[in-house]
């Protein structure tokens, strides 16, 4: 028995496949990728693929892909495959844990490959004549230019509007920005606000706000909500579907806007601001005072109020060296008359 248990603790481990996703400017991957790095060198049957999804089109479409075929969505990097797990996002320790763990698991026990499930997905038979509702709501939710625009045609204009939260300097929102500008531009019916959140507290305030009384928490931008859905992260492609095939259902079907859950949501929690200051975000092209406008004041009143003595203080020390010369000067016309 124990020769048994021996040879089986020394037969080698299997090969394990783990797929890396990740973006470039992506604070959350950088603070990911040493871990992986480390796996990799711990673990020679590791076998470690770490693919860039925001320059590369083809790496961002094959994590959407993947990600169905895991039956998840694809809305933040980093993503982590292995085994029969997606890990999404990165949360320190708790991230590290699960992955370590998964490779232990599969070193010892064969499990099945990030490859081996994205190519049971592409090998999946599609249902295209037993499910006829289910190609009807496909339609409904991707549908064709001509639908889309004859849909606009009849729905009004004005009734759905879109918040977009994002950073300066953030990558994933520069990334996401010309498909937000795409947004307004296509969609006549949707008022989309733009707020900056790094250098406006204010907006800040309300990205806290709002995500909590969509259920969620402002962990990052960009973060985008629009109907009942708060959708945060960009990946491209992933994302943009998500915001039109959620534009095109409350086109459709209606849906409620940000401004009415928020300010439910504040009518339930009066104590957490007024709803005079949810409805008033400071947009690009707004001149509205921050919050904290009125600190700013008595600021500037205590500026305004040393200038006041410096000056007189000036003005002093100007009269008293201007008598003092005057002083100096009379004996010498004495000495002259």
């Amino acid at each position: 028995m124990l020769l048994l248990v021996q040879t089986a603790y020394s037969a080698p481990p299997e090969k394990v496949t783990l797929y890396f996703f990740w973006g470039q400017g992506c604070p959350h991957c950088a603070e990911m990728e040493p871990f992986i790095v480390k796996m990799e060198k711990e673990y020679p049957n590791l076998e470690v693929k770490s693919l860039e999804v925001f320059r590369n089109t083809d790496n961002a479409n094959l994590l959407d892909e993947m990600a169905q075929a895991y039956g998840k969505k694809a809305t933040v990097v980093p993503d982590t495959f292995i085994g029969d797990r997606m890990i999404a996002g990165y949360n320190g320790p708790g991230t590290e844990n699960i992955t370590e763990s998964m490779i232990i698991n599969c070193s010892q026990k064969k499990c099945a490959s990030p490859d081996e499930m994205l190519s049971a997905y592409r090998n999946k038979p599609k249902t295209t004549s037993t499910t006829t509702s289910t190609s009807s709501t496909t339609t409904s939710t991707t549908p064709s230019t001509t639908s889309t625009t004859a849909r606009l045609k009849t729905s009004g204009s004005g009734n759905i509007t879109l918040y977009f939260f994002w950073g300066q300097g953030c990558p994933h929102c520069a990334q996401m920005e010309p498909f937000i500008q795409q947004i307004g531009n296509a969609y006549p019916q949707v008022k989309v606000k733009s707020l900056e959140v790094f250098n406006n507290e204010s907006n800040a305030w309300l990205f806290d706000t709002m995500a909590k009384a969509y259920g969620g928490k402002a962990q990052g931008v960009p973060t985008t909500f629009i109907g009942d859905k708060m959708i945060e992260g960009y990946v491209q492609g992933t994302t943009d579907k998500n915001v039109t095939d959620t534009i095109n259902d409350c086109i459709q079907n209606g849906c409620p806007s940000p401004d009415q859950i928020l300010e439910q949501y504040v009518k339930e929690h009066p104590t957490t601001t007024t709803v005079t200051a949810t409805t008033q975000p400071q947009e690009q092209t707004t001149t509205t005072q921050p919050a904290g406008g009125q600190e700013s004041g008595g600021n500037g009143m205590l500026l305004i109020g040393m200038a006041i003595v410096i000056v007189l203080m000036v003005g002093a020390l100007l009269f008293y060296l201007s008598g003092k010369k005057t002083t100096t000067e009379k004996p010498k016309e004495g000495k002259e008359a």
